[in-house]
C-alpha cells in the first residue's frame, strides 16, 4: 500500500461551512459514508462573513448559488486614506453579493443528496475513528490540536439603511484600520453591509469609520468574524489521518478575507482524493499546485499595503492614477487570481521604483 492511502469507511468533517461541505459532497458521491458535525444549531448560522464572492469563483464550486445572490457588482470603488478614488469596472457581473446562510444551506442540501449525513449542535472536540477533515474555521480545534497557528484579523459588520450606486462595491482605506481596510457593500437599494477588519477592537474601528463617512447604524446588531491570513502551514497530517480544508488550513485570500471559493475549491479537492481511496498527500500537492502560488501572492501583498504609511499611501494611489493601474486591473484583474495583473505591474517602470523603495521592510517569508 502506498504512502498515504487508506481505505475509507467513515469519513468525520467538523464543520458544516461551504469548504466541509463541499468536501462532504464530492466524498459521499465517490461513495464514501461521510458524516458532518456542525457546532451550531441551524447551517449557516450566526453568518460571520461579508457575503461577497467573484462570480467565476463561485461558479467553480459546482453550486446551485444563484437562489442565493442578492445583487451583483460590476466593480469597485477604492479610496485612499485622503479620499482619492480610483474607480474599476467592467460590462459584466464580476462579484455576488449573497445570502451566506442561504448558500451554506444550498450545498448542505446538495451533500445531503450525495448520501452525506449532517448533525446540528454537534461539537466535536476529538477526531473520528477512520479519517477525519478539519473543516471549523478561522479558530478550529482540529488545526490547534496539531500544530497548526495563523496570524488572524477580527471582522466587524452591520447592516445599514444607506443608498449606494448597486453597480459598485467600496473599499476605504484609512487609520481606522492599519491593518486591513474597511467596505460598503450594497445588497438592496436602500440597504449597505458597513464593515471593518483589524487586528484590535473592530467595533471601535468600525464606529470610526462610519463617524468619518457620516453613516449611521446599529452597531449592536452587527456581526463579528475572524479572518485568518495565509501562513503556507502543512494541511495533511497522515499519521493522525487527518486534513484541513477552508479557513481551518488558511486557505483565503489575504488581500480581501475572501475564502469561500478558493476554501470551497480545495473542499471539494480534499472530497475527491478522500472519495477515490487516494493518497492523502495527493490533496497537499494538488491544491498547492492550484492555487499556493495565488494564495502566497495575496499575502505578500497585504504585508506590502500594511507596511505603507497613510501618506505612502496616498502617493501610491496617485501613481495608480497616473500610471492608469485601474485600466489594467479591467483588463487583468482577477479578484482570486493576481498574478496576471502583477506581471502587468511589474512591467512598469515607476510602480516598480515606488515599491522598491518599500520592499525591505517587509518580513522574507514563503
Amino acid at each position: 500500500m502506498s504512502s498515504g492511502l487508506y481505505l475509507l469507511v467513515m469519513v468525520t468533517i467538523v464543520g458544516g461551512g461551504p469548504a466541509g461541505l463541499l468536501c462532504a459532497k464530492e466524498a459521499a458521491y465517490n461513495g464514501k459514508k461521510v458524516v458532518v458535525y456542525e457546532e451550531h444549531e441551524v447551517i449557516g448560522e450566526p453568518v460571520q462573513c461579508a457575503g461577497l464572492v467573484s462570480k467565476k469563483g463561485l461558479d467553480d464550486l459546482g453550486v446551485n448559488y444563484e437562489s442565493t445572490v442578492l445583487n451583483k457588482s460590476l466593480g469597485a470603488r477604492v479610496y485612499s486614506p485622503s479620499g482619492k478614488e480610483i474607480e474599476i469596472k467592467r460590462k459584466d457581473a464580476q462579484a455576488m453579493v449573497i445570502d451566506r446562510a442561504a448558500l451554506d444551506k444550498v450545498i448542505a442540501e446538495e451533500a445531503m443528496a450525495e448520501g452525506a449525513e449532517i448533525k446540528t449542535g454537534v461539537r466535536l472536540l476529538e477526531r473520528g475513528a477512520d479519517l477525519t477533515v478539519g473543516a471549523d474555521g478561522a479558530s478550529s480545534y482540529i488545526a490547534k490540536d496539531l500544530g497548526n497557528k495563523k496570524d488572524l484579523l477580527i471582522a466587524y459588520q452591520v447592516t445599514a439603511k444607506l443608498e449606494r450606486d448597486l453597480d459598485f462595491v467600496e473599499l476605504h482605506f484609512g487609520s481606522w484600520s492599519k491593518d486591513f481596510f474597511a467596505w460598503v457593500i450594497p445588497e438592496s437599494e436602500q440597504h449597505c453591509r458597513v464593515g471593518i477588519a483589524i487586528k484590535g477592537d473592530p467595533k471601535k474601528a468600525l464606529m470610526g469609520f462610519m463617524k468619518e463617512k457620516n453613516i449611521k447604524a446599529d452597531l449592536e446588531k452587527g456581526i463579528a468574524g475572524l479572518i485568518p491570513l495565509f501562513s503556507d502551514n502543512p494541511t495533511v497530517f497522515e499519521k493522525e489521518r487527518t486534513l484541513l480544508v477552508g479557513d481551518a488550513a488558511g486557505q483565503v485570500k489575504a488581500t480581501t478575507g475572501g475564502g469561500i471559493a478558493i476554501g470551497g475549491f480545495c473542499g471539494r479537492i480534499a472530497g475527491e482524493i478522500i472519495g477515490k481511496d487516494l493518497p492523502l498527500t495527493d490533496y497537499e500537492v494538488i491544491w498547492r499546485r492550484e492555487v499556493r502560488k495565488e494564495l502566497v501572492l495575496h499575502r505578500q501583498l497585504h504585508d506590502f499595503l500594511v507596511s505603507l504609511t497613510l501618506e505612502e499611501m496616498d502617493e501610491l494611489f496617485q501613481l495608480a492614477i497616473e500610471e492608469r493601474v485601474p485600466e489594467l486591473i479591467e483588463e487583468y484583474g482577477d479578484m482570486d487570481k493576481p498574478s496576471m495583473l502583477f506581471k502587468q505591474l511589474m512591467a512598469k517602470p515607476r510602480v516598480v521604483s515606488h515599491m522598491m523603495k518599500y520592499l525591505s521592510r517587509l518580513p522574507v517569508s514563503f
